[in-house]
């Protein structure tokens, strides 16, 4: 999912499996630009010797006489992959190397990179040597962001500011954002921009002055392009606070009601410019900047016509993006959770509602789907009315993590394991007898009580359900 980047004539690139589809193993390598032809660290080679044509799958098959050897051309000058850093014998949880979504960022040789699990490494650029590790406790889509001598950090949560330095990982500050961020800080201009969830932040420094200028060659306050005016994620902005006020800086400006985007902002010429879905939103950040008296409030709001605004207790869970399971595996969970007429379904996460329909229509039990999303709800409603299963089936706009499980029997999830595990206290309250059944995803730490794995007609992949009866069983 992340770019390559490119940093003093090598080429660093992140991957790993779509966490979506279960996770799998991640790796950062450094690979030689200058190579051509092909520059892959081992080649694979059939029976006589010969290369094996390219697949999208696992290309060796050792049954087959197949062999895997190094390519003597090979372009790899180095590679992190989960080890055993600290050589303890054991591999800790900030020693493995998860799922990338955004770049890195280099600077000085350091190299800076935050995992999906919520991970940030810091490591030699030229050697690949791991210095530091951190735990933000809160997965990590953007990309990070140096300025000067400073790394910022977002993740879902939180904005986590470190030194730009190999002998220490621990935050010199933390910003609450309170909403979701899924994108990178973006600093210009003296300001740092932060979008989060619905909302919009700029902060700034109470005693600096905004350098906005008209002059092209005044390049030092500009934000113009994605990762920057080198795109390489790194401000060559000066003058930064030496050090961190107790409650942060004050609040610039803050716009409200641009709906759950996933661009950073761009600014250039005095002006500020984010995309939200389909708009893209321009704002003369001098006439907000210019005449203001410092002594008064930070917080200035920007009215946006026909914007819905953000509550500003809007929760922090990790949200899923909604993918339809076919409906024959649907079928196959509630057969595996052998569901009756006597029992009461829960489906979390519950998308069109399928699930609680078909349970209904094919058991005549009860069931209860929540979903977060309005518009996923209304579209469920009309198909249990269609259904003719409004007497058995309600479906609850409800966040997932707030329902209260203790009337169910069964309970089917189609969710990523880090939401399974979030979820997990609320399954170890529940009464003997009570079945989980999972799509794809096991529940992290515990052992299935049973586990299918079914080839769908529908879209022609193999799905793996899991069954689990509390208690559960480690």
């Amino acid at each position: 999912m992340a770019s390559p980047v490119f940093y003093q004539d090598r080429i660093y690139v992140t991957k790993g499996e779509n966490e979506q589809h279960g996770g799998g193993a991640s790796r950062l390598v450094c690979i030689d630009p200058n190579k051509a032809g092909d520059i892959s660290s081992q080649l694979a080679l059939d029976s006589s010797g010969l290369l094996l044509p390219d697949s999208r799958i696992q290309i060796a098959d050792l049954a087959k006489g197949h062999q895997v050897v190094s390519n003597p051309n090979s372009g790899l000058i180095w590679e992190c992959v989960t080890s055993d850093v600290n050589g303890d014998g054991k591999i800790e949880f900030e020693e493995e190397f998860h799922l990338t979504v955004g770049n890195v960022a280099i600077k000085d040789d350091l190299l800076i990179v935050g995992d999906f699990r919520g991970v940030v490494h810091c490591l030699d650029a030229r050697t690949g040597k791991r210095h530091w590790d951190r735990d933000t406790q809160s997965s990590v889509f953007a990309s990070p962001l140096i300025v000067e001598n400073l790394v910022y950090v977002a993740d879902e949560e939180k904005v986590s500011i470190f030194r730009l330095a190999a002998d220490t990982n621990k935050p010199i500050a933390e910003i609450n954002m309170q909403g979701e961020i899924y994108t990178s800080p973006v600093f210009a201009n003296g300001i740092l921009y932060v979008a989060s969830g619905h909302t919009l932040f700029a902060i700034q420094e109470d005693k600096a002055k905004p350098k906005v200028e008209e002059s092209k060659e005044a390049l030092h306050g500009y934000w113009p392009q994605w990762r920057g005016p080198n795109r390489d994620n790194v401000s060559i902005e000066s003058g930064l606070l030496e050090s961190w006020p107790e409650n942060g800086p004050p609040l610039s400006w803050r716009v409200r009601g641009l709906g759950q985007g996933i661009s950073p902002v761009s600014v250039a010429g005095g002006h500020l410019f984010i995309r939200e879905d389909d708009l893209l939103f321009r704002y003369d950040i001098r006439a907000n900047t210019k005449d203001r008296d410092r002594n008064q409030p930070n917080d200035i709001t920007l009215e946006i016509p026909n914007a819905k605004a953000a509550s500003p207790n809007r929760d922090r869970t990790l949200r899923s993006v909604f993918v339809p399971t076919p409906q024959e595996i649907v079928e196959r969970m509630l057969e595996l959770a052998r569901v009756q007429a006597k029992d009461v379904v829960y489906d979390l996460g519950s998308g069109d509602g399928r699930i609680v329909i078909t349970a209904a229509k094919t058991f005549g039990c009860r069931a209860i789907g929540y979903e977060i999303d309005p518009q996923l709800v209304a579209l469920s409603r009309s198909k249990v009315s269609e259904a003719n299963v409004g007497s058995l089936v309600a479906i609850e706009q409800a966040d997932l993590f707030t329902a209260q499980l203790g009337n169910a029997n069964v309970i089917a999830l189609y969710l990523l394991p880090i939401q399974l595990e979030k979820l997990v206290p609320q399954f170890e309250k529940l009464p003997p007898g009570t079945r989980i059944v999972s799509h794809t995803f096991e529940l992290p730490g515990f052992v299935a009580d049973e586990t299918l794995t079914v080839h769908s007609q529908e879209d022609g992949n193999e799905h793996k359900l899991h069954l689990y009866n509390i208690p559960l069983h480690r």
